[in-house]
């Protein structure tokens, strides 16, 4: 299971893929700091994808916008971001993975869209 930024069209993403072999249960992602995305008004955490995804087969990419790339930068939201992910295994064990995000790099691409 991993947590992911992407910019597509102007855009920030954030994606929860499992890149395992096997499916993941009871999904949860926290962000620290907390980020707020979608014109700065709403807490990314408090979206159900991050709270609780019950089942994320092998493969699966689940993303939502988090802002507009310019829109992100310009209100000077959060740019180094840990995203810690908790998730089950069929067998049971409950498993976590920390990854640290540099969201600059995005921010070196904002003058290719205007």
């Amino acid at each position: 299971m991993i947590v992911d930024f992407l910019c597509h069209d102007r855009t920030l993403f954030i994606a929860v893929k499992n890149i395992g072999t096997g499916p993941a249960h009871h999904v949860s992602v926290s962000f620290e700091p907390e980020i707020s995305g979608i014109h700065g008004e709403t807490v990314i955490s408090d979206l159900s994808l991050f709270r609780c995804l019950s089942f994320l087969p092998p493969g699966k990419e689940i993303r939502t916008p988090l802002d507009p790339v310019q829109e992100y930068f310009d209100r000077e939201a959060p740019t180094q971001i840990e995203t810690v992910i908790h998730f089950e295994t069929d067998t049971g064990a409950t498993l976590s993975r920390s990854i640290e995000h540099d969201l600059r790099v995005y921010g070196s691409t904002t003058q290719t869209y205007q």
